[in-house]
C-alpha cells in the first residue's frame, strides 16, 4: 500500500517517520520532493585504467562543492553522485522508492525510470499459469506472482516472486531493437544488461546503448517450455577472448555454464511516446537479482528505481546521468526527485543498519559504492 499525502503528513507529525528538514509544501499526492544537496562526487579516470568491483571506488571519485547560487554543469553522458538536502528516518515496516522528475527527464537528466503500460513481461502466477502479461495491467491490479530474472553472481535464470508494483510519472518511451529480433520499449534511463570486453556484467541506459552492443537475453525458460526467438549471439572480438581468458576462471565459467546468451542491439528508436511508466521490484532472497524478462521476445531489464530499506537513517545519495547532446546546469536547492512509501506486511526481523552490516547507514554525503564489501570474506 503506498502512502497519500494525508497518510505522509501524519506519519511526519508522529515523529513515525523522519524527513528533515520538513517543508509541508513538497507534498505531492502520493510521494514528497526531495532537493539537491551541493555536494557531488565525480569520476576521475586518470587514476585506474578500469573499476574492480573488488576493490573500494574512493580513490576513483573526487568530492566538488559547489555555492549556494552557483550551477553545477552535468555533461553529456556523464555520470555523478548527489545528495539529497533532505535527510530521511524510515520506520521498521515501511519501505521508499526514489525516482527522478519527469520535468527533468524531458531535459535528459536521469536518475530511473521506468517501461510503458503496455509492455509484456512473461509472468507466472500463483495458480502455474505462464503467459504475457502487460506490466500496466501487473502494477494496476498488484498482482503476485513470479518473473523470469537471472542471479547478477552467477548468472543462473530462474523464476523471482515480484516483491513491489510501482507507477511512475510520463516519460519518453524508447525502443530497443536486437539482431534476433527482440524487442523492447523502456524510458531513456532504464538499464539492460550489456558485456564489456573483459567479460564483466555492465547495467547501461538505454541512452547510452549503440549499435552492436551486447545486451543480455535468456538461453531457455527454466522448467517450462516456452519457445522464445532463437538468439544471435554476438561474435567476440579477438581482443575480448583475450581479455576473458585472462580473468579468473569463475567468471568464465558463469559465462559459459550459466543461463545468458547475448544479443546485439541494431538500434534505438524515439516512439514518439510520451505517457505515465510502470516499473515492477524483484528482489530476490540473495539481494543480487534486481532484474526481469520484458518486451517482445525476451530482454532482461533492470530494476531502477532508488530503494530505501527499512530502519535507513540518512541523506539519500543520488545516481545522476546526462543522456542529452548538452551540457545541463544543476542548481543546489532546486527539486531533484520524489521519494513514495509503501506499507510492509509486517515490520522487517532484521532492517537496515549497522546491525546486519548494511553499507551506507547514517551518510551524510554522496558515498561511493561500497560493494567490495560484498567479496570481503569469500576470498
Amino acid at each position: 500500500m503506498i502512502l497519500s499525502d494525508r497518510s505522509i503528513k501524519e506519519a511526519v507529525a508522529s515523529g513515525r517517520l523522519g524527513i528533515e528538514p520538513w517543508e509541508p509544501e513538497l507534498v505531492q499526492p502520493s510521494s514528497v520532493d526531495v532537493r539537491l544537496d551541493n555536494k557531488f562526487l565525480v569520476f576521475r579516470n586518470t587514476k585506474r585504467a578500469y573499476i574492480d568491483v573488488k576493490q573500494p571506488a574512493d580513490d576513483l571519485m573526487e568530492m566538488l562543492e559547489v555555492g549556494p547560487e552557483e550551477p553545477m554543469f552535468l555533461h553529456p553522458h556523464e555520470f555523478v553522485l548527489g545528495n539529497t538536502i533532505e535527510r530521511v528516518r524510515m520506520p521498521n515496516d515501511l519501505v521508499a522508492r526514489l525516482e527522478g522528475r519527469s520535468s527533468l527527464g524531458r531535459l535528459g537528466v536521469v536518475i530511473h525510470s521506468s517501461l510503458p503500460n503496455d509492455e509484456p513481461v512473461l509472468f507466472l502466477d500463483r495458480r502455474g499459469v505462464l503467459e504475457q502479461r502487460e506490466i500496466g495491467e501487473l502494477i494496476d491490479n498488484r498482482v503476485h506472482g513470479k518473473v523470469v530474472a537471472f542471479d547478477r553472481d552467477t548468472f543462473e535464470v530462474g523464476f523471482h516472486e515480484v516483491t513491489n508494483w510501482f507507477a511512475e510519472p510520463p516519460d519518453k518511451v524508447y525502443e530497443v531493437r536486437l539482431a534476433s529480433g527482440r524487442r523492447v520499449r523502456v524510458t531513456a534511463g532504464h538499464n539492460l544488461f550489456t558485456l564489456d570486453a573483459a567479460g564483466e556484467l555492465t547495467a547501461t541506459p538505454t541512452g547510452a546503448l549503440i549499435r552492436g552492443t551486447r545486451v543480455a537475453i535468456p538461453k531457455f525458460i527454466p522448467e517450462l517450455p516456452v519457445p522464445l526467438v532463437p538468439a544471435r549471439e554476438a561474435t567476440a572480438s579477438r581482443t575480448s577472448t583475450l581479455a576473458l581468458q585472462s580473468k579468473p576462471r569463475r567468471r568464465l565459467d558463469r559465462l559459459v555454464e550459466g543461463g545468458l546468451h547475448w544479443d546485439e542491439v541494431v538500434d534505438v528508436v524515439d516512439t514518439g511516446r510520451f505517457e505515465p511508466v510502470y516499473d515492477l521490484e524483484v528482489r530476490g532472497s540473495s539481494g543480487r537479482v534486481e532484474n526481469f524478462l520484458a518486451g517482445s521476445g525476451g530482454v532482461f531489464v533492470s530494476n531502477t528505481a532508488g530503494f530505501i530499506d527499512p530502519e535507513f537513517e540518512g541523506h539519500v545519495t543520488l545516481e545522476i546521468s546526462n543522456l542529452a547532446n548538452l551540457p545541463i546546469a544543476l542548481y543546489p536547492g532546486m527539486r531533484i526527485g520524489q521519494i513514495s512509501f509503501s506499507l510492509m506486511t509486517t515490520p522487517a526481523e532484521r532492517p537496515y543498519g549497522a546491525a546486519r552490516g548494511s553499507k551506507y547507514s547514517g551518510q551524510h554525503l554522496p558515498t561511493a559504492s561500497r560493494l567490495y564489501l560484498d567479496f570481503r570474506g569469500r576470498e
